[in-house]
């Protein structure tokens, strides 16, 4: 590993979860330089990051690690916009000097080995610190010192995984064929735009130009899930979102998410995020009325 992590400190600004609305390209005021680190995991739609290299594309299962003081711009697809898992973080030496030296980080645009990891961190980092203060979205100090620890730890952990891997700790660093990225992003666009659908493996595989079981080892390798689970993953965030966003009553909600019974769409909500629809709803509105 380049980053000498037994004197380095990991220190967490903010953590949060989202989904750009479709149609916009630009968020305003985004744009800037970066004042700490900042770390995401895409989980769906398309963008396009600036960096002092140019445009670089972003797809599901893309990972961003955005270096303090230097210049950034997102722009989204418009009718597939980006959803994102983030943390806002430092990392400081010692002497409380931050460390945002680009011969010892690894690169902007990073794909992980295993992506189901990357992503599990995050989300179990938003989980906890969202869950610790009843927010959607967390940028202030964090909340009860136990959670940070433990929120901190992860992310330490990780970020070492990271490092690790792209100074070749773990051997060379494997590079998925561009053709093999194109066909899944598609696939996983496919799934994300009609989640209601139960979509077959075959006809994804056939369509793709792969075998079933083909398709599902290099979807898993791209995307960071198998299709299965993707499609679940989908239809768990349209379904926090019109939770939060809409007065649907939760059967419709299931209803219009394909499942067959509202039983079985509470089942699957909470298994993921650990509170039944009804306790999410809830939740959402009270962290709304905070905001206000």
């Amino acid at each position: 590993m380049k980053i000498d992590w037994e004197n380095t400190r990991t220190g967490i600004w903010g953590v949060g979860h989202s989904r750009r609305p479709k149609g916009l390209v630009r968020q305003p005021g985004w744009a800037g330089v970066m004042k700490c680190h900042s770390f995401w995991f895409q989980w769906i739609g398309s963008a396009e990051l600036l960096t002092e290299n140019g445009w670089k594309r972003l797809e599901p299962g893309v990972c961003t690690w955005c270096k303090p003081g230097h210049f950034y711009d997102l722009k989204s697809d418009p009718e597939n916009p980006p959803g994102h898992y983030w943390v806002r973080f430092d990392l400081t030496d010692r002497h409380g000097n931050i460390l945002s030296d680009d011969t010892l980080l690894p690169p902007e645009i990073l794909y992980p080995p295993d992506t189901q990891w990357i992503e599990w961190a995050l989300r179990r980092i938003v989980d906890l610190e969202l869950r610790d203060c009843n927010a959607e979205a967390y940028t202030n100090a964090l909340g009860s010192e136990p959670v940070a620890n433990v929120a901190t730890g992860i992310l330490t952990g990780m970020l070492m995984d990271l490092d690790a891997y792209y100074d070749g700790d773990y051997g060379p660093v494997e590079i998925i064929p561009a053709h093999h990225r194109a066909a899944m992003n598609a696939a996983a666009t496919r799934l994300a735009e009609s989640p209601e659908k139960n979509h077959n493996i075959a006809d994804l595989a056939r369509d793709a130009g792969y075998s079933p079981t083909h398709f599902r080892r290099v979807f898993k390798k791209v995307i960071g899930r198998t299709p299965k689970t993707y499609a679940l993953a989908v239809r768990i965030h349209q379904a926090e979102g019109l939770l939060s966003s809409t007065s649907l009553a939760v059967n419709e909600i299931a209803d219009n998410l394909g499942y067959d019974t509202v039983y079985h769409f509470s089942a699957h909500f909470k298994r993921a995020t650990g509170f039944s629809p009804t306790e999410y709803r809830q939740k959402s509105k009270e962290a709304q009325l905070g905001a206000m």
